[in-house]
């Protein structure tokens, strides 16, 4: 059982491809420990109506948390009921038993820290882009940022709306966001911007799927845009596909070779497919368009562990 939770931990501290399996091997491991106790509890008729109820909601949390920090959607509407209801079974527990057992104790304490990046951002968005990015960065443009794209709205009401749909996307209300882009869509419905903001929207809210549709459709409409083969490359690199993440980072620099962030992306994805002196090339020539990679830590660790 301690074991277990270690392994969880150990998911916050590893840098590397290790962490993940004893990340899921801890969650494994408590599930199956939880599960054997209700069925004995069961079979033995013995121990309280709460305890038992703890350790089962211990066991769904289990699903929970895998569910949401390996990026599955599956799981997402009993997430809302089985969350919330972990938290006041956990309260109850602690409040009304007075003997608490350690192993109970220290699953309450570790789940409700996994939960906290859940919070932090969107309840439905999993707490995955996190340790996504803490382990594999990313150089992104897209974000709480605006990309000049060289596009031209039909009128000045497409404007107006792209305009507020783009302030409610800074303050992450995704929903309204989504609804005001919609509407722009229906006066300018062949604008790659609007696609493309859109896409990013579904993006932050882990639709990588919808994502990723959308910029095929804004690659539609302009073909030879590095700024979009780059962004979808992103989205596939998300999603771990990591050789339509390559084609795309390479159709960027095809359409823009000064695109360093682009460079900066495709290193990754060649350190990933173990191609380390492809990884080197990319950041050499990255760093030689004027990226500044000293905030970039995986990169700057490849780049000290293989290229000097």
């Amino acid at each position: 059982m301690l074991g277990s939770i270690l392994c969880i931990l150990s998911y916050l501290i590893y840098d590397l491809l290790l962490g993940v399996i004893l990340f899921i091997t801890g969650l494994l491991g408590i599930s199956i420990y939880f599960l054997l106790e209700v069925l004995r509890d069961t079979v033995l008729k013995r121990n309280s109506f709460i305890l038992v109820i703890t350790k089962i909601s211990i066991i769904l949390m289990c699903v929970t948390i895998f569910s949401k920090y390996a990026h599955q959607r599956f799981f997402d509407y009993p997430t809302l009921l089985i969350v919330p209801g972990f938290i006041i079974i956990s309260a109850v527990y602690i409040i009304t038993q007075k003997q608490r057992y350690p192993k109970i104790i220290a699953s309450i304490i570790v789940f409700t820290l996994l939960l906290i990046p859940m919070f932090g951002v969107s309840f439905l968005n999993s707490p995955n882009s996190y340790f996504l990015n803490k382990r594999h960065p990313r150089f992104n443009i897209t974000g709480e940022f605006e990309v000049a794209l060289p596009y031209k709205y039909k009128n000045d009401n497409v404007l107006l709306l792209r305009n507020r749909a783009f302030k409610f996307k800074q303050r992450k209300e995704l929903d309204s966001a989504v609804s005001i882009y919609r509407k722009a869509f229906t006066i300018d419905p062949e604008n790659p911007v609007l696609y493309f903001e859109l896409s990013d929207c579904y993006a932050k809210s882990d639709n990588l799927e919808k994502a990723i549709s959308l910029m095929d459709s804004a690659i539609l409409i302009d073909s030879y845009s590095s700024v979009f083969y780059n962004n979808r490359g992103l989205l596939y690199y998300k999603s771990d596909s990591l050789y339509s993440s390559l084609k795309d980072y390479s159709a960027a620099i095809f359409y823009d070779s000064t695109n360093k962030v682009a460079y900066a992306n495709l290193a990754l994805v060649y350190y990933d497919l173990d191609n380390i002196d492809k990884a080197c090339e990319c950041i050499r020539k990255a760093e030689s368009l004027g990226l500044d990679i000293s905030k970039a830590m995986r990169l700057l660790k490849i780049k000290r562990n293989n290229c000097e």
